[in-house]
């Protein structure tokens, strides 16, 4: 039975299907923006820049995106935003960055109500509303996608081969969201910031694809579709 599971290919998504050249500098930049205030930032001013429910600042929903508890915090946030961040862009162009932002911050407002009605003061940080926002957001403006991915099968006792596949954006998004709850720092209400920019992402994401009158909006889809930049 062990034998027979580690044969089986476990995938590893690396990017979306048809990301955008011109996309990638500005999601790249955004990582190692992030990965730069992580290394640089002393643990005191982490704490000054967290959102604190009992002592919230009003910078602190925009500065809490920016704090990350560990490198492998830092990870499990940046990889799914490479991944799904191609998606949204590809798709809104313009608004990419205010509607990641605007994620991040229903988040941390969805984190502060949880936390005062919990009676908690569990601190919010990190981009994990900001990131939910945006994979709900990509598997509603283009629940086609798809997701370029790799992995290694076996092909004897002592050799494997590498194999490169797609899988459903909208399959892994189910399968992740769960992790960004569960990676949501400190965990109890600080997972409502994930719930909380996922169910902003929806409603922009749904603003954008539709009109006013439920006609289709004018969205680019890396499956294929017009564009709204």
């Amino acid at each position: 039975m062990r034998r027979a599971l580690a044969r089986i290919p476990i995938p590893i998504p690396y990017m979306a299907e048809g990301t955008r050249e011109g996309d990638k500098p500005l999601l790249g930049a955004l990582m190692v923006a992030h990965a730069a205030v992580f290394m640089a930032m002393p643990p005191a001013l982490k704490s000054a820049l967290a959102l604190w429910p009992s002592a919230a600042k009003g910078y602190a929903p925009v500065t809490a995106l920016c704090v990350q508890y560990t490198g492998f915090h830092l990870a499990m946030t940046l990889w799914p935003f490479w991944l799904f961040g191609g998606i949204v862009s590809g798709a809104v162009g313009f608004w990419f960055f205010p509607l990641y932002l605007a994620c991040g911050v229903a988040g941390a407002l969805a984190h502060l109500a949880a936390a005062a009605s919990a009676g908690v003061a569990v601190p919010a940080v990190g981009a994990q509303g900001a990131v939910a926002g945006l994979v709900v957001a990509a598997v509603v403006l283009d629940p086609r996608a798809r997701l370029q991915c790799f992995s290694t099968v076996p092909t004897g006792r002592y050799t494997s081969a590498s194999v490169s596949f797609s899988l459903s954006a909208l399959l892994f998004a189910v399968l992740y969201t769960p992790v960004l709850v569960l990676f949501a720092s400190g965990g109890g209400a600080a997972a409502w910031s994930v719930l909380g920019g996922g169910a902003f992402g929806l409603v922009a994401a749904l603003v954008l694809k539709f009109t006013a009158s439920g006609a289709p909006a004018a969205v680019h889809t890396l499956s294929g579709g017009a564009g709204l930049n």
